[in-house]
């Protein structure tokens, strides 16, 4: 019984702990408008965000005759990313790293170079990207485990996070120019032909941990168990005082 006991304990807990298991919000997109296509038609794109922190993103250009070399992208919780409350992610293919700054959209147009302020840096994370394919066609996917370094940025800071809705501003292009110093932030980043892809408050598939029915069946369970362990020792008690025991007889 202590191990019926136990076992209920454990799930009680597991289901508690799931009950503050973050919830993941994807937006997939298969474009058919015209967009940029310098570097080939971006032609799907796939998010995904964990408020536990993490970020999947996969994109898809088409064929061209141009490889794009590297890129950027900022995501909102919805609108376009005007002001500083985001995150601007710079790509690297080539090196698979990417250089997270602070977003810098107060000027309409400016915010691509946020990176030439040292201000704005916030942290690298090397080897995060995988692009395979080439001319006729180009995949990038980016999963990022830790967003420590982007959460808590200042007031009313999102950085890369969104929810129920989601807005992008994403880039590719040919790297015309490229520098990395040696304490690993840009010291050049800029695109010559580009492809791109402006999305702004786009509907997402939330799927939020359920733990409300789990937690209230595994308390049912424990509390069952808890009330036929005092039955049970009751019960014996009374046999005892009335003496009513068996023995077996050979």
């Amino acid at each position: 019984m202590k191990r019926i006991l136990s076992t209920l304990a454990v799930a009680v807990m597991a289901c508690f702990a799931s009950a503050h298991a973050g919830e993941v919000y994807n937006y997939t997109l298969t474009p058919s408008g015209h967009y940029g296509d310098g570097v080939g038609k971006v032609e799907y794109l796939s998010l995904s965000y964990d408020t536990d922190g993490k970020l999947d993103f996969e994109a898809h250009l088409g064929a061209s005759d141009t490889v794009a070399e590297g890129g950027w992208f900022v995501l909102t919780p919805g609108g376009l990313p005007f002001g500083n409350r985001y995150a601007i992610m710079y790509m690297d293919f080539a090196g698979g790293d990417v250089y997270a700054y602070q977003f810098d959209g107060s000027l309409f147009g400016l915010g691509k170079d946020s990176w030439k302020s040292r201000w704005n840096y916030l942290t690298t994370y090397n080897d995060a990207l995988t692009t395979t394919g080439g001319t006729d066609g180009l995949n990038v996917s980016l999963s990022l485990s830790d967003l420590s370094a982007l959460s808590s940025y200042r007031r009313g800071w999102s950085g890369v996070a969104f929810g129920d809705y989601v807005g992008a501003w994403l880039h590719f292009g040919v790297l015309d120019a490229f520098d990395v110093s040696r304490s690993g932030k840009l010291k050049d980043f800029d695109l010559g032909l580009q492809s791109w892809l402006d999305i702004a408050y786009r509907r997402t598939g939330g799927s939020p941990a359920a733990v409300s029915e789990p937690i209230g069946l595994a308390l049912l369970g424990l509390l069952a168990a808890g009330g036929l362990v005092t039955w049970r020792r009751r019960q014996s008690r009374q046999d005892l005082t009335t003496g009513d025991v068996t023995v077996a007889t050979a």
